[in-house]
């Protein structure tokens, strides 16, 4: 299932997500993906506020996997541990897994993933904090990054890479091993 990606590069944004729904909506392709170097209202599960400022990855992909609609809650654990698995690909940094939607890195929140559906696509948003912002991060917010030298689309691209192939190992219903062993 897994194939060539379309990208779609945007300098500021609200929400990744919603460029991605619409872009869904109008029939984007499996893959078909939106990276932002900003956005003004991302956001996380239950509405919350995503603080988004450049330094970070803020990706939005979308995806038509091939299961029954009662396997769509394992989307999420999917897309945790593809994210885990870029970031130890790219970086060797293994970060913890929150249930069911935050990695961590020594005890501070590093990434935050939204999953939504719109029709019969699913749209992963990621939010990973690749630098520490100017000023740093607001002190409620308990964040940290991974203070990496490379810039959001090479991160990008391996996210996507192991997004896509997580579709194809979600067709037989399994949660990924790094997900229970660092959750």
């Amino acid at each position: 299932m897994s194939g060539p990606t379309e990208w779609v590069f945007l300098e500021e944004t609200d929400s990744t997500n919603r460029v991605a729904k619409e872009l869904a909506r109008q029939g984007a392709k499996h893959g078909t993906s939106v990276l932002a170097r900003r956005q003004s209202a991302g956001r996380g599960r239950m509405d919350r506020r995503f603080f988004s400022p450049e330094g970070g990855l803020y990706l939005s992909v979308i995806l038509r996997p091939d299961i029954p609609p009662e396997d769509l809650p394992l989307m999420t654990p999917m897309a945790a541990t593809a994210v885990w698995r870029a970031v130890e690909k790219l970086t060797g940094i293994c970060l913890g897994i929150k249930w069911v939607n935050d990695l961590y890195l020594e005890g501070k929140k590093v990434c935050g993933i939204l999953c939504e559906c719109a029709g019969d696509a699913v749209i992963v948003g990621v939010g990973l904090n690749l630098k520490e912002p100017e000023g740093g991060f607001p002190p409620e917010l308990k964040a940290g990054s991974l203070n990496i030298p490379w810039p959001a689309h090479t991160m990008a691209s391996i996210v996507v890479e192991e997004l896509l192939a997580g579709c194809d190992y979600l067709t037989y219903g399994a949660i990924p091993y790094e997900y229970i062993e660092n959750n």
